[in-house]
């Protein structure tokens, strides 16, 4: 074990009154961050190592604590790309629904205006079970008319109970309308999730791989009644499957604050606590999303950026790497880093690149 990790870590001794340690381990990380010595050991920039599956992956030192009792690790380059989330239901039916004709109306639709007060109806030939879902196949920006929505029997069922043509009428039972917000209340999305996904953070397939050890097919579990099962759910295992025990056994649960968006989730902002997180606009940048609501501090790393020191690689080509923050006035756009470096937000259901990042910190 010393030899593999004298091949990944730089070698740093230092005299304290505690000893001296050898920066040879993650438990020697620790034991450095521990005794508050991370400034003396450590500057912004320095990159340390560890392994997944066979894969280098190394990490840079994006900050380091005053008092030298924490640093935050942020992956140098991309993970494979992946979508934050899938598309989502557009009703849900916590009790079934019983087959026959059924018609809603098209109060917003922001990305096809012809859609607009325009009452859409099909017929089901066969009943939902109860936790079943309704869902649009129809490509965002055109007409429901003319084309398909299917019926699942749950959440996690990839495989639609039968598919039905829609029509402009108004026959049979309302469903209600669909909006921008949403009325989740009465069980229906937000039209934008229903054709581009969430981009809620707390609830999005991406941060879920980001926290799990799982294997594929046991990774994904859904998080809303509308939730759907993303592109990756069987052929992808969670980030710390494979990845070195003892540098997740010394990575520390970090509570960090996140935005919602204004339009179906409220505004405002939560926190939460996970080992592995995306970096936010804030963190990245320097800038905030909603003017009263950091998330976190900007990471010594950045500051004083340009776009080209924000470009991540993988593989030696420039990707796009996704952030946790949401696109505040949109309920499915969420914010990355382009290949130029730059601010710029994607739907949800788009794949794109991801680094996480982690904190060492004090125990």
């Amino acid at each position: 074990m010393a030899d593999f990790y004298e091949a990944l870590f730089v070698a740093k001794v230092l005299g304290e009154g505690g000893g001296i340690i050898s920066v040879d381990s993650w438990y020697n990380v620790r034991q450095i961050v521990n005794r508050g010595l991370a400034k003396k050991y450590f500057k912004v920039g320095d990159q340390l190592a560890c392994m997944r599956s066979g894969e280098k992956l190394i990490w840079d030192i994006v900050n380091i604590a005053a008092d030298g009792t924490a640093i935050t690790l942020l992956l140098h380059e991309t993970m494979p790309d992946l979508v934050f989330s899938a598309r989502q239901a557009v009703f849900a039916f916590p009790n079934g629904l019983a087959a026959g004709e059924y018609h809603f109306t098209v109060s917003h639709q922001p990305f096809f205006a012809g859609d607009v007060g325009k009452t859409i109806s099909f017929t089901l030939t066969q009943a939902i079970p109860a936790g079943g879902q309704l869902v649009l196949n129809n490509a965002y920006n055109a007409s429901m008319i003319g084309a398909t929505i299917s019926s699942f029997a749950s959440q996690t069922a990839t495989t639609a109970i039968e598919t039905m043509t829609m029509s402009e009428g108004s026959g049979g039972t309302d469903l209600g309308s669909l909006t921008n917000a949403g009325t989740p209340a009465s069980n229906i999305n937000s039209i934008q999730r229903a054709f581009l996904g969430s981009n809620n953070w707390r609830e999005s397939a991406q941060r879920q791989i980001m926290n799990s050890d799982k294997p594929a097919g046991q990774v994904w579990t859904p998080q809303t009644i509308f939730d759907r099962p993303p592109a990756w759910v069987n052929n992808t295992a969670g980030f710390i499957n494979g990845l070195d025990e003892d540098f997740v056994s010394v990575v520390t649960p970090t509570t960090y604050t996140t935005i919602n968006n204004t339009v179906s989730d409220g505004g405002g902002e939560y926190t939460f606590t996970d080992k592995f997180y995306l970096p936010s606009r804030t963190e990245i940048f320097g800038t905030n999303e909603l003017t009263n609501y950091p998330e976190g501090e900007q990471f010594a790393y950045y500051v004083g950026a340009t776009d080209a020191d924000r470009i991540k690689y993988r593989a030696g080509s420039a990707r796009s790497w996704r952030l946790r923050t949401p696109y505040y006035y949109y309920a499915y756009y969420v914010r990355y880093v382009d290949t130029t470096g730059a601010l710029h937000s994607y739907s949800a259901t788009n794949a794109l690149g991801w680094s996480p990042a982690c904190r060492i910190a004090k125990s």
